[in-house]
């Protein structure tokens, strides 16, 4: 458990409740990333899609560089866009070549994962670069939308028979994922919220502490605030 925490925190302690939680959340993300492109890239070379294969297998070897990274210069925003990076493109060419943007119309299914790639800027590395990123993916959307009402023809190498089981899997998962972030945002939320009662409390027990001594000195006194 020791060392889990320790590969969660990047050896970290030093460091603000806020940095480590940031740090704790890419880790955790780059960790189940590591494991799911190599599997994904399984499924690809079980249908023949070698090219998405070889894109999977080195998206996960990305994702063990951020996780290296992470651990080195201790800076997750940086690295969180870095992971953002990675994980967009992976995206990106994933659809351009699956069925993301048919020629018989957009499959908004696997595009809910724009909206993990949104949060999970904001949430690693603030709202300055998850704006940045918020508009990486509307161009990236427009520009889909302008080359399909242009008639341009779409890659779809997932088989006909297999593509709803896979766009709606798709979908799921980049669901469970959006609503994971929910529960952080709300968590961290919360967190900050029970921290500044803490603080509140300490200070008005110090200030009934204070009080106490001044009553019961015999000797005159007097404050000044």
């Amino acid at each position: 458990m020791g060392l889990f925490n320790n590969f969660l925190t990047s050896g970290v302690k030093a460091e603000t409740p806020e940095k480590i939680r940031r740090i704790k959340v890419l880790n955790l993300f780059e960790l189940v990333f590591v494991i799911a492109a190599p599997l994904l890239g399984l499924f690809y070379y079980y249908i023949g899609a070698f090219y998405l294969f070889q894109i999977s297998m080195a998206a996960g070897g990305l994702g063990i560089a951020a996780i290296l990274l992470l651990r080195i210069i201790k800076r997750p925003a940086l690295t969180g866009n870095f992971a953002v990076l990675v994980l967009w493109t992976f995206l990106f060419i994933i659809r351009w070549n699956t069925g993301g943007v048919p020629a018989d119309g957009l499959i908004l299914l696997s595009w809910v994962w724009n909206a993990v790639i949104i949060l999970l800027a904001i949430y690693v590395t603030g709202y300055m670069w998850g704006t940045i990123w918020a508009c990486v993916v509307f161009i990236e959307s427009g520009y889909a939308v302008y080359l399909f009402r242009g008639g341009h023809q779409f890659i779809n190498v997932i088989p006909a028979e297999l593509s709803p089981v896979y766009s709606l899997g798709f979908y799921l998962m980049g669901l469970l994922a959006t609503l994971l972030f929910a529960f952080l945002f709300e968590k961290g939320r919360n967190d900050a919220q029970i921290r500044e009662e803490e603080k509140s409390k300490i200070l008005k027990d110090s200030r009934r502490y204070i009080e106490d001594i001044l009553e019961r000195s015999p000797v005159s006194t007097f404050v000044l605030d």
